[in-house]
């Protein structure tokens, strides 16, 4: 024995994976971060970033569950991450408590169309697959509790006294977006929704698949039901979500996981 103390290499920090569907989504988190550059992977075009010693990749998707899984699995393939953060725009469910401006966090990402037509519902809800599509998992896909409950609380804090609500709850992923009130009372009713978006499922699915943590934040920039284009606040849900993402990635940089 030579008494000799083995020297520890430094732990290297796995990147945090923020996905949006577009790049105005992004562009303000993108500011926030130091030493941004642009890359390219799997046809996608990614940022790479820091915030203090943590890397953060920022990636466009583009719209949809097909890009979403493409861009998401072509990035995890080439780096394994951290955790993966959807983020982005999208609707509201006014019954969930929300308005425009507002924050929803989802606790479960549910494709309420993936299943087997019911003729006696008169085409809805569908009953469930006599399989899983990912796992047991059949149309309904958990995110990471201990993530999703730490950003919750944090985000909580962050506009406590302010007029901002933060919800979490059940988030739907549609391919057809709901554009009448009584789709829009349906997928509340039957889910127990609190937000509709175009992506979150096929992030939720792919993380699963990969034994990846992720979460789901998201800035309400319209009411779901009838499309009222003129009532649509997306400069002021752009606004919110950077916000949140920025305080989001600043706490999980600070923490040890």
């Amino acid at each position: 024995m030579t008494g000799l103390t083995a020297r520890s290499e430094p732990r290297v920090a796995l990147p945090l994976i923020v996905v949006a569907a577009t790049r105005a989504e992004l562009a303000g988190v993108e500011a926030a971060l130091e030493g941004c550059s642009p890359a390219e992977v799997g046809g996608r075009r990614i940022v790479q970033g820091r915030s203090g010693a943590q890397p953060v990749w920022l990636l466009v998707s583009g719209a949809g569950m097909v890009n979403t899984a493409q861009a998401l699995t072509a990035v995890i393939e080439h780096q394994r991450p951290g955790w993966v953060l959807q983020t982005g725009c999208a609707g509201a469910f006014t019954p969930a408590g929300l308005a425009l401006g507002d924050i929803g966090i989802a606790v479960v990402e549910i494709a309420p169309r993936l299943g087997i037509e019911n003729p006696a519902a008169g085409g809805g809800p569908c009953r469930a697959l006599p399989f899983g599509t990912v796992g047991n998992h059949k149309n309904r896909y958990p995110l990471d509790e201990k993530l999703t409950s730490r950003i919750f609380d944090r985000l909580r804090q962050r506009y406590a006294g302010s007029t901002v609500a933060v919800v979490k709850g059940p988030f739907v992923t549609v391919d057809t977006i709901t554009a009448t009130q009584e789709t829009a009372r349906a997928l509340h009713h039957l889910h127990g929704a609190v937000m509709e978006n175009m992506e979150g499922s096929a992030a939720a699915q792919v993380c699963l698949h990969y034994g990846v943590a992720c979460a789901e934040m998201r800035a309400a920039s319209n009411l779901v039901g009838p499309r009222q284009r003129e009532l649509w606040r997306l400069d002021l849900a752009c606004e919110r979500l950077v916000e949140a993402v920025v305080c989001i990635i600043e706490m999980l940089s600070n923490s040890d996981g």
